[in-house]
Parts: structure tokens; C-alpha cells; sequence
């Protein structure tokens, strides 16, 4: 606990006594130590703006990777040495490509590529997870990515964070004779969650993986596939991969076949997401002219194929006629529907020293290109090399540009590095009155300035290797500077309002979903949309969750929050994605029940009967003659009662009803009912009436003058038929019948006459 406490302590201390962000291009953050070399380096930044750093250096004999870690106002929370995550026996050659990477819980994942499962020269990668305070939250030695097994080469590192939590990693593995990507999942806490998933090919070599998050805890790879041999050519393919390493798409995606000669992919292609669960992928090859390279950017859209109208191959961001074009960099603002690429233009002649830096603008929903032929330039082609360029969103559909240029120094007569940025708006114009800005003018070499997003709508941090300090006889420092959106160094005094943090999406119904996060704001902006449709806006006041509602089934929905402070928006939070499951079955529309008739005349009848549930919106009614075999159907009843009229008299009607719940669900038809329209009297005068009594449950009928009687009907009092006898005779007739203590009617038919009779039965 005493450890614990000195070094909370000692951390607060350094915070407290380190400079704040430097507003002097002449000066900047000093990042590492004096008196050692810095051999790789790279930066990410937490959604509350603290920013980790990661470097390795020699040490003890070895090649150590070690971390920083600054806060928003550039206080260091270690000394300039950093503190030491590994130090196992590396191999100097070894290229990891990518360091770090910052999760959505402000932690860091640090990759490492050691020696530690070889005595020799094999090499493995390992990750690190390291807190904001410098806690090693996966041990001290970290997830071992290749289960202790070595490999001749391992390269192109990619690591991302899905929307569960979870961390995909891929990178290359160069073993004997084979070359393939080799993929990992990790939890949260450590675990190794995939079992061997590979792309691979044989014997293709499969190779440079770049990855990007699809939304839905899915990913894209694109890779190069290539026959054997320095020369031949690569095809740019993409594929995504689902949550459990399965293929998502039927097949994969063939971005482009062409010949890129001996330059590794990891220096030609870019690529990065399209916050609509595709990726646009940037590279520059020589197919029209093999001494003229032209810089290409292709879109893989969500659904495995290619945007920008279907074009294989890309869409060519510029053509000058003279300078060969290479290096493209790119940032999608999505929102505007706009993408921004970046370029080096120069001579393949003796002149190679002369470059100018190109700006281009497409549409995102067709690839037109907006700014001509050739896009904007930013730098013009002149006496000075250019290098080390990134792009980053500058708010309100403005771009700002990072690079590097090397120029001749008038005073000292060698060649110097500036770093400079300039802000360029939608139309392709500077923003800034000064046009291009300096963020680093010392005398001395720069190289690989790296640039953060945007943060808090505020300012962004620079990164790079200087050489400015060589007089204590090691070359390469890391230097940074914070720009502010106004185009000033240093700390401004801005009020920071943070985004979001930790967007969750649970529960997600057919129709509805929660949305809730963290923040420091009273209020919030949250926008949600149909993937690639329109944002929609909703404002949340003093809460941090929002029901959406009306959502459709089976549909891919992304949503982003982000704050409101008193004087300030903040930046949007990081996109979630989601999918709405299919709709559950509705329930049965229930069949009514309980029909029943009363009231029954000559000619009409009141029907009624039961619903079976309350969802019922009307009924339909059908009744026919029980002789016929066509339905009179009566539809939209509001009622659970009909009158019926219009009928024959002394006639046998059959009926059913069914519900309608829906406008496509309907009951089934209830059991039929009938009823019997009562005849047109119960007594009839006749000059020769027969005589009708009963002798127990026997009906006796004397027919004195023989009469033809074609048949009998039996009513009871209150409508109902209770037989119905065939007779066809002209004697007496005695009828048997289960009949007792009972009324009924006795109605006889001849060919000519009907006469009734009423009767009690004994």
C-alpha cells in the first residue's frame, strides 16, 4: 500500500511540475530524454484527452519499448525517461507498424515484437494494456499473441477495438515458404478468444493487412494476395470477417490487380473506415506509364462491393502530366459526404528533390472528383522536398494538413526540417489569414510527424522525431505541439468540453433500443441513422440515456452522442453500430367464440357472439341457406352483434364469423352455427284437418281423408328444429321420437298445403 502511495504521489508531483503545452515554434514538448536515442514512436489520444505515447530505446543491452503519458494541458505523468514496459531480447530489424492504440475505456495497448519465445532469431508479438495511470492491467508480461511459438517474420501489426469490447489484431507471418495474415481476438480482460483464424492462400503469398472496424463487432481486412516472386502482381483484396472469424461475404472483394513493383505495401496503401461500416483504401501505382506513378483511392462499402459507381481499381485522384503522384493520405467527413486525399507530387528524374504537396476533394456517393483534374495545391512544386504528410477533420467541412519540408537554411547553408499545417475549407481556399503555419522551425532534421483527430472541437496534437538536440551525440528525440483551431500554438486557454465516453447500446428490440453513456455535460446531442442514410438529432436534457423508437427489424442503425457545455459542442463521441433483430411473430389472432341467435322471425335474426382477445379491430360475417353452397359475406362489423334480415321464412340458415386483428391477421372461422326462420303460422285453417296428438314419446298422425303428407318438421317454442321426417304417404303415420315434456310444433307438408299443430310431447 506504501508503494502504491509513493507512486500516485510521485506521479502527481511530475504532473505538477512539467511544463504545460509550448506555444513557441522554436521550442515545443521535449517528449524523451537527452542522452539516448529514440528508434520507433507513435501517439493516440483518450476520448477525455489524455495522450499516450509509446517509444522504444536502447537500454541495458537490449531494445526496450517504454511509455508516456500527458494530460490535456501536456503535463507528463513519468519522467522524460518514461516508464519501461519491456525489455526482452528484440531483433533491431523487426518492424512492428503499428505501437499503439487507444480504447474506448482511455486505455493503451501497447504491441511489443521480442525475442521471448526464442533463444535465437525467432520473434513474436505480445500485447501490453496499460491504464491511464500507468497500471499494467494484463501483468507485467503481457498476452503472448503467438502461444509461445516463434517465426523467421512477423510484420503490419494492426490492432482495433468492436463494439463489444473486444480487441481484433492481424498481422503478417512470413514462415519458410509460406505468407499469410494470421488474426487474433481478445477480451477485454486477456483472453485469447479465436482459435487459428488465418487468411491464407497457398501458394499465394497473403500479406500487409489493413484493418478496420465494420460496426457490429465485425471487421474489414484488405490485404494483397501475389504469386511467388519479386516482380509479379499483387491483387488488393478485401474481406470481412465476422465476431467469430467466420467470412461475412459470399466471396472476397477484388479492390485491384496491378504490378507494384519492389516498394512494401505498408509504404504504398492507406486505409481507413468510412464510419459506414466500409473502408476507402488509397495507394498509387504506375499502370498508365511505367516512369509516372498516379495516386488511387477505392471505396469497399458495408455490403462487399466497391462504391464510386463499381469502379475495380480505384478512381484516380489526380493526373498531372509531368510529376508522378505517390503517398496518399486521406480523411472521410462523412457527414458533408466528402473525402479529402492528400498527395506528394514530384519528378522520377534527377529532380526528385523538388515536390509539391495536392489536396483533392470527391464526393463519397460517386467518387467525383470536385476540384479538377489535379486538385488544389497546398505546397507548390519547388526548391525543397516535402514528406511525412497526414490529413485531420477541421470542423464545419474544413481539413487540416500536416507535413514536412525539407528546405535549404539561407544562414547556415544545409538543408532543415520545418513541421507546418495548413486548415483548407470545403472550396479548396486556407482558412487561416497566414495561410500555411510553422509548428516546428529549429535548425535540425524531422521525420514521421504524426497528427491526432480533432479533439473537443478544439486543437490537435503533433508528434515527430527531432534531431534538433544531436550535440549530446544521439540524433533522434520525440518533440510535440499542440495547434489550436484558431491556428495558435500551446494552451489557449480553451475550455475543454469533452465528448461522451463509453456509448453502450442495450437492450436492442425489433423496434427500440437504449442508448446511454458517460459525460460531464448537463446536456447532450444525440443523432442516429439507417447505415449510409440520414443523421436524425435528438437533444437529451439532464440524462444520460435516450430510448430510440420506431426503429424497422432487420436493420443496421449507427448513433454517436456527443456534449453540451455552457460556451461549447464537443466533438462527436466514437459511432456505434447496431442491427435491430427480426420482429417476433405476432400473436394468434384469435377465433371468436360463443355465437348465438335470438330473436328469430319469419325474415330476420339477431346474431351475436364473442371476441377472443382484445386486439380484434372488426369482424366479418358470412351466412347462407343451409340448402346452398354460396357464402353472403358482411365485412368490417365494428360490432360483436348483427341484425340479419331479409330472409325466407321457414328456412335453415347456416352462419360463422371470424376476427380481423390486423390488416394481414385474421382469425380462422368460427365453428358454423345455424338457426331456423320461424314459418308464416302456427295454425292453419283447413276444411279437413287431421288429427295429431302424442302417446309418450310417440307422434301420432291420423290422416281420416288420406292426404298425401310429403314430410314433417318438428319446432320447439322457441324456433328450433328438433326433426324433420321424410314421409311421402297418404296413411296414418306414427312417428317415434326422443321427445319429453316438451311443446312443439308440428308442421305437415303436402304437395299443396301446410298445416301445424301444436303438441305437448309425454
Amino acid at each position: 500500500m506504501k508503494k502504491e502511495l509513493f507512486t500516485i504521489l510521485l506521479a502527481v508531483v511530475c504532473m505538477i511540475t512539467n511544463a504545460q503545452w509550448n506555444d513557441n515554434p522554436a521550442e515545443n514538448n521535449r517528449i524523451t530524454p537527452l542522452g539516448t536515442e529514440i528508434y520507433d514512436f507513435e501517439f493516440g489520444t483518450s476520448n477525455d484527452g489524455t495522450t499516450f505515447i509509446t517509444f522504444n530505446r536502447p537500454t541495458g543491452g537490449v531494445t526496450a519499448t517504454f511509455i508516456q503519458i500527458v494530460d490535456v494541458n501536456g503535463n507528463m505523468l513519468f519522467s522524460d525517461a518514461g516508464k519501461m514496459i519491456s525489455n526482452k531480447p528484440t531483433l533491431s530489424w523487426t518492424m512492428t507498424n503499428q505501437l499503439i492504440f487507444v480504447d474506448d475505456d482511455g486505455n493503451a495497448i501497447i504491441v511489443v515484437c521480442d525475442c521471448r519465445n526464442s533463444t535465437g532469431t525467432g520473434i513474436s508479438y505480445a500485447l501490453y494494456k496499460v491504464s491511464p495511470t500507468g497500471e499494467m492491467l494484463w501483468g507485467e508480461d503481457g498476452i503472448d499473441l503467438c502461444g509461445g511459438m516463434e517465426y523467421e517474420t512477423l510484420a503490419r501489426m494492426n490492432v482495433i477495438q468492436t463494439e463489444d469490447g473486444n480487441y481484433v489484431c492481424a498481422w503478417s507471418v512470413y514462415q519458410g515458404e509460406d505468407a499469410y495474415i494470421q488474426m487474433q481476438k481478445i477480451s477485454k480482460t486477456g483472453t485469447l478468444l479465436w482459435n487459428n483464424v488465418r487468411i491464407e492462400a497457398p501458394p499465394l503469398m497473403i500479406d500487409y493487412p489493413y484493418l478496420v472496424n465494420a460496426g457490429n463487432n465485425q471487421v474489414i481486412v484488405t490485404f494483397s494476395k501475389k504469386t511467388a516472386g519479386m516482380y509479379s502482381n499483387r491483387t488488393l483484396t478485401a474481406r470481412k470477417i465476422a465476431s467469430d472469424g467466420a467470412n461475412v461475404w459470399a466471396n472476397d472483394l477484388s479492390v485491384f490487380t496491378g504490378f507494384f513493383g519492389m516498394t512494401p505495401l505498408w509504404v504504398i496503401v492507406r486505409a481507413i473506415p468510412d464510419q459506414m461500416g466500409g473502408t476507402f483504401v488509397g495507394w498509387y501505382d504506375s499502370r498508365d506509364n511505367p516512369n509516372k506513378s498516379s495516386t488511387y483511392v477505392a471505396h469497399v462499402k458495408a455490403n462487399g462491393t466497391l462504391g464510386f459507381n463499381g469502379i475495380e481499381g480505384g478512381v484516380k485522384v489526380g493526373g498531372h502530366t509531368i510529376l508522378t503522384s505517390f503517398e496518399p493520405e486521406m480523411y472521410c467527413d462523412e457527414e458533408e459526404g466528402f473525402l479529402y486525399v492528400t498527395w506528394r507530387e514530384t519528378e522520377n528524374t534527377i529532380q526528385q528533390s523538388k515536390q509539391q504537396l495536392n489536396i483533392q476533394q470527391l464526393k463519397i456517393s460517386s467518387g467525383e472528383l470536385m476540384w479538377g483534374q489535379n486538385g488544389v495545391i497546398i505546397s507548390p512544386y519547388y526548391d525543397y522536398t516535402i514528406s511525412f504528410h497526414t490529413i485531420q477533420g477541421g470542423g464545419d467541412g474544413n481539413a487540416a494538413v500536416f507535413f514536412t519540408t525539407n528546405e535549404w537554411h539561407p544562414q547556415y547553408y544545409f538543408e532543415w526540417d520545418i513541421n507546418k499545417v495548413t486548415l483548407i475549407n470545403s472550396h479548396g481556399e486556407y482558412v487561416w489569414d497566414n495561410e500555411i503555419i510553422e509548428l516546428s522551425n529549429p535548425v535540425g532534421f524531422k521525420d514521421n510527424m504524426l497528427s491526432t483527430p480533432l479533439q473537443f472541437n478544439s486543437y490537435w496534437l503533433t508528434i515527430w522525431g527531432d534531431s534538433r538536440d544531436a550535440g549530446d551525440g544521439k540524433a533522434r528525440k520525440v518533440y510535440m505541439q499542440r495547434l489550436n483551431l484558431d491556428g495558435t500554438l500551446g494552451d489557449n486557454g480553451t475550455i475543454v468540453c469533452s465528448p461522451p465516453t463509453n456509448l453502450v447500446v442495450d437492450p436492442i428490440t425489433y423496434n427500440s433500443a437504449v442508448v446511454s453513456w458517460e459525460g460531464k455535460a448537463d446536456d447532450y446531442e444525440l443523432s442516429y441513422r439507417i447505415v449510409e442514410g440520414d443523421w436524425i438529432s435528438e437533444e437529451v436534457t439532464g440524462a444520460y440515456s435516450f430510448i430510440l423508437e420506431d426503429l424497422i427489424p432487420l436493420t443496421d442503425y449507427q448513433v454517436r452522442v456527443r456534449s453540451i457545455c455552457e460556451t461549447q459542442i464537443s466533438v462527436w463521441s466514437g459511432i456505434i453500430s447496431f442491427t435491430t433483430p427480426d420482429a417476433p411473430p405476432p400473436p394468434p389472432c384469435e377465433t371468436p367464440v360463443n355465437l348465438n341467435v335470438t330473436e328469430i322471425s319469419q325474415t330476420s335474426a339477431i346474431l351475436s357472439w364473442e371476441e377472443g382477445n382484445e386486439e380484434n379491430l372488426s369482424w366479418s360475417l358470412r351466412f347462407q341457406e343451409a340448402s346452398n353452397t354460396d357464402w353472403n359475406d358482411v365485412d368490417l362489423l365494428e360490432e360483436k352483434t348483427y341484425f340479419l334480415e331479409n330472409l325466407n321464412q321457414n328456412t335453415a340458415y347456416l352462419w360463422t364469423v371470424r376476427a380481423n386483428c390486423s390488416e394481414d391477421r385474421t382469425s380462422e372461422w368460427a365453428t358454423e352455427n345455424n338457426f331456423t326462420t320461424e314459418p308464416d303460422g302456427i295454425v292453419v285453417e283447413k276444411k279437413d284437418l287431421m288429427t295429431v296428438y302424442a302417446s309418450g314419446q310417440m307422434l301420432n298422425i291420423i290422416n281420416p281423408e288420406n292426404r298425401f303428407i310429403e314430410k314433417i318438421q318438428l319446432f320447439s317454442i322457441d324456433g328450433r328444429i328438433v326433426g324433420d321426417y321424410l314421409v311421402n304417404s297418404t296413411n296414418n303415420v306414427l312417428i317415434p321420437t326422443t321427445l319429453t315434456e316438451m311443446i312443439v310444433f308440428v308442421k305437415i307438408i303436402g304437395n299443396n298445403d301446410i298445416e301445424t299443430h301444436k303438441v305437448l310431447m309425454k
